[in-house]
């Protein structure tokens, strides 16, 4: 028993190890301003719009050279006529996309990204969501990292507020990010946010668009292994608060709950590296509630020496994101998530119907 949890340890140290060396890569940057197509799907977004559409009309970039495309995806709110407020103001294009209906074999997202995808007409094509407020100059940045290999882009996350509940909440995304960052680092990409992503729009040819990927929950994560899996291009995940996307935290657990069951289904059908990491935190997840119920001494143990194994790649990943105080938090973070894990592992082994936005989705 000894032996097994002492080599569980070491393999999440060398594993930590990993990818602390592969997000400390630094990426090379260009100064061409390309032209953009920033592409946002809504679905009863009324809440978050407002704040959206006025960082969308403060960012710093050419108006001749970004347009704007909106996709309304069948909102039953207020949504679509703030949309067409916002396309008689705006500084820049605004292109808008009214879908009706579902793309056979695409619901959710994905069927709305792929119709706003369509309408893209520029360079590089940009994505996020309503509940995200990017810096003016987030375009700027974001294009300045695609060299000509350079296929994918991928930015941090930075959830809004001060409470206990976004703190956990802007700590597993940091989180999150560093494990994509570190595989990345090592050209093996496992993840991307949505909600901070650029693509190259020849790049998106080469995959053969979203409509020759297989449909995901996560499609992210499913345009990010197309790319990696399908063409040459390569993938950067920059750990730099100047790419840093700002968005808003999860209202409640049960929003919470539905969007890690999302993102764990979708994530399974990440590389053999991806699953291995996955596999390892849990064993540590599971050994340390089993340890719980056998002597709780050694659960301590073994929660704080994980804690202590996780310093390095949190600290480096807070301090790029100029977030370093909040490491004051990581011993609450690791406890609630560790709390949350194993449930929601075993959910999906009951069912993996996914409920987002008021839609119920398979994979």
């Amino acid at each position: 028993m000894t032996h097994w949890l002492a080599g569980l340890l070491v393999a999440y140290g060398v594993a930590t190890l990993w990818l602390l060396i592969g997000m400390s890569r630094r990426h090379r940057k260009t100064n061409r301003t390309v032209t953009v197509s920033l592409v946002i799907c809504l679905r009863n977004e009324e809440t978050n719009l407002p704040g959206l559409l006025r960082s969308l009309n403060a960012l710093d970039y050419p108006e001749d050279r970004l347009e704007i495309i909106l996709v309304n995806d069948r909102s039953s709110d207020s949504t679509g006529r703030q949309i067409e407020d916002f396309r008689s103001t705006a500084r820049f294009p605004v292109i808008v996309e009214n879908v009706t209906a579902e793309i056979s074999g695409f619901p959710g997202k994905m069927g709305a990204l792929i119709r706003g995808l369509k309408l893209a007409s520029n360079d590089l094509f940009v994505l996020t969501d309503a509940d995200a407020r990017p810096r003016p100059d987030w375009i700027r940045r974001m294009v300045s990292y695609f060299n000509d290999d350079i296929g994918l882009v991928g930015g941090p996350i930075r959830i809004t507020g001060t409470s206990l509940w976004a703190r956990l909440q802007a700590l597993d995304w940091t989180y999150l990010f560093a494990v994509g960052a570190g595989t990345a680092g090592w050209n093996v990409p496992q993840s991307v946010f949505g909600k901070n992503a650029a693509i190259r729009a020849m790049t998106y040819q080469d995959i053969g668009t979203l409509e020759a990927v297989p449909f995901s929950v996560t499609e992210d994560l499913a345009l990010l292994a197309a790319v990696r899996d399908r063409t040459r291009w390569k993938i950067r995940l920059p750990l730099e608060k100047s790419l840093a996307v700002d968005v808003l935290p999860t209202p409640n657990l049960r929003t919470l709950w539905h969007q890690r069951r999302r993102w764990l289904l979708g994530g399974m059908k990440i590389t053999l590296v991806g699953r291995l990491l996955i596999l390892i935190m849990l064993f540590l997840t599971l050994a340390i509630w089993l340890s719980l119920f056998l002597s709780p001494l050694w659960a301590m143990g073994l929660f704080a020496i994980q804690c202590l194994i996780d310093l390095p790649l949190a600290g480096l990943t807070l301090a790029r994101l100029g977030r370093l105080g909040w490491i004051a938090y990581w011993i609450p973070y690791r406890l609630v998530f560790a709390v949350l894990v194993l449930p929601v592992v075993g959910s999906l082994l009951v069912t993996r119907s996914i409920h987002w936005k008021g839609q119920i989705l398979k994979s």
